[in-house]
């Protein structure tokens, strides 16, 4: 992954490896960042909860269209049941997702995401 080149300031790593964290209870996730990316002044932690934020928002889409389709499945019960297997599939890979952006975040490194890292970046600098 590229790095966007936003270093943390002294304060720390905290808050951006808790975006990412937090990103994985999807409302919970949305709330905190919008409150951490609206009142933060540290560039790296605006960034990390933007991207956090944006990515979140897109797995909730992602979650709901999987929904849709599992309830328009439920009469076949072999459809749905696959479905089920995918939404599962998905809230993993949003947790594997969320645990390896919190350690490079705890770390200090401002690895960018396809698409949505350029927007954070874009709106942090």
């Amino acid at each position: 992954m590229e790095d966007a080149g936003i270093k943390p300031s002294e304060s720390g790593t905290g808050l951006g490896t808790i975006a990412y964290l937090l990103g994985f209870f999807q409302v919970l996730g949305l709330v905190v960042n919008v409150l951490v990316f609206a009142t933060s002044k540290d560039k790296f932690t605006r960034f990390h909860a933007l991207q956090s934020l944006l990515t979140t928002a897109a797995f909730m889409c992602i979650m709901l269209i999987e929904l849709v389709i599992a309830l328009l499945l439920f009469i076949t019960i072999i459809g749905y049941m696959v479905m089920i297997v995918v939404m599962i599939v998905t809230a993993l890979s949003m947790l594997a997702f969320s645990v390896y952006m919190a350690i490079q975040a705890s770390q200090g490194k401002s690895a960018m995401l396809p698409l949505v890292g350029n927007i954070a970046r874009d709106h942090v600098a």
